[in-house]
């Protein structure tokens, strides 16, 4: 989880003697560096979640402080803090100054000029450092344990150091970016907004990005903030697709959650969907999870290739009567009516069927046997569409 601007400003306004001015909304935006800087012409160089720090050297009048946090709100710095008393006093910092920091929920916050800015800015860096190293060691925890689930005791344990406790709830999603690239300002721009929902949102978690996988895992859940958050997630614009898994009852559950986000970002995928819950698969939440998919292909087979070899020699389409038939359980009316075919042509066709299947399909066994032989042509034409086939 990373550190915001709030967390260094209550931990350290009374050591540096910090008054905040304008912008309070915005203090729960996430730090991601400490940068010193005196020049507006140099303010696009920034990269986004910036903490600024200046004292104003070349502030002429009240009309550059108000241009200097309009490029620094602009370039989505996270704050500034002016270093005030000998450059720019507090009654520089006019109305229209603070109304365009609060619309934009930019804080700007001022410190006397007794403090020094190399003491605040070495306190502010190296807690940023320490934060970056541990938010490093609980990745490498994550991807050693997705990787191996079953042979990853330390690194249950390395989490457990770092606040992820074994009797929690906890729940991945993986998110997915069409265009996203490791590193680059835009992923870098993306990450910081999405790290900013997460914090507003107050939620224990932690994320990192995976080539186009932007894989985040939140801890201390429940089914409510998690639609909540998927709800707001959503109406970002740069996320193509959302896979969420279940949410489950103890630290060892996070691999399993996240196995199923994927399989659920696969179906998102397949079904040109922007977001999917696993909970919602029905029964291809046990197909996802069969690792021979040779015999998958071969039940699949033995029950429809006839008919799929029919069809195609014939122009005809049986199978897709036989999976309406079976889906409303043999009832020739329902068929005829969601076809919009007569009567006696459905029965001619199930007619057909039994005969080419050697099989009346009057059991329940074997209309289960056909009802998941078509989960499994779906299952497989997903993952032939997704690549993993």
């Amino acid at each position: 989880m990373s550190i915001t601007l709030y967390d260094l400003y209550h931990e350290s306004k009374s050591k540096y003697k910090l008054k905040l001015i304008a912008g309070e909304t915005g203090l729960k935006n996430a730090v991601s560096w400490v940068q010193f800087t005196e020049d507006i012409m140099t303010v696009n160089f920034l990269k986004g979640s910036e903490l600024i720090l200046t004292t104003g050297l070349n502030a002429n009048n009240t009309k550059w402080i108000y241009e200097f946090v309009k490029e620094l709100i602009n370039q989505k710095s996270t704050g500034l803090i002016i270093n005030i008393g000998n450059y720019i006093v507090e009654a520089d910092i006019n109305e229209e100054i603070k109304e365009i920091c609060n619309k934009n929920e930019f804080p700007l916050l001022i410190m006397p000029w007794e403090i020094r800015l190399s003491d605040i800015m070495q306190d502010y860096c190296s807690q940023l450092v320490r934060d970056t190293k541990e938010q490093d060691n609980i990745t490498t925890a994550l991807k050693a344990i997705f990787a191996h689930p079953h042979n990853t005791s330390s690194y249950y344990s390395e989490l457990n150091n770092y606040g992820f406790h074994q009797n929690e709830t906890y729940c991945t999603m993986v998110i997915y970016f069409d265009n996203m690239r490791e590193l680059d300002d835009k992923s870098k721009s993306i990450f910081i907004n999405i790290t900013n929902i997460l914090i507003k949102e107050e939620l224990n978690y932690h994320m990192y990005l995976d080539g186009k996988i932007l894989i985040v895992i939140m801890h201390q859940i429940n089914k409510q903030i998690v639609e909540r958050m998927i709800d707001r997630l959503e109406k970002y614009k740069p996320i193509t697709r959302i896979g969420i898994g279940d949410i489950g009852n103890s630290l060892y559950s996070i691999s399993l959650s996240y196995d199923q986000a994927n399989a659920a970002l696969s179906t998102a995928k397949y079904k040109d969907v922007r977001k999917c819950y696993f909970e919602d698969l029905g029964m291809y939440r046990i197909l996802f999870f069969v690792s021979d998919l040779e015999m998958l292909e071969k039940i699949y087979k033995e029950s429809l290739e006839v008919l799929e070899e029919y069809d195609k020699n014939r122009g005809s389409n049986l199978l897709e009567t036989l999976e309406l038939y079976v889906r409303y359980d043999t009832s020739i009316q329902l068929v005829a009516d969601k076809t919009f075919t007569h009567r006696n042509t459905v029965n001619y066709r199930v007619k057909k069927i039994k005969e080419l299947l050697n099989d009346d399909i009057s059991t329940m066994e074997s209309k289960c046997r056909l009802q998941m032989a078509f989960y499994i042509k779906d299952y497989l034409s997903l993952k032939r569409q997704t690549g993993a086939l």
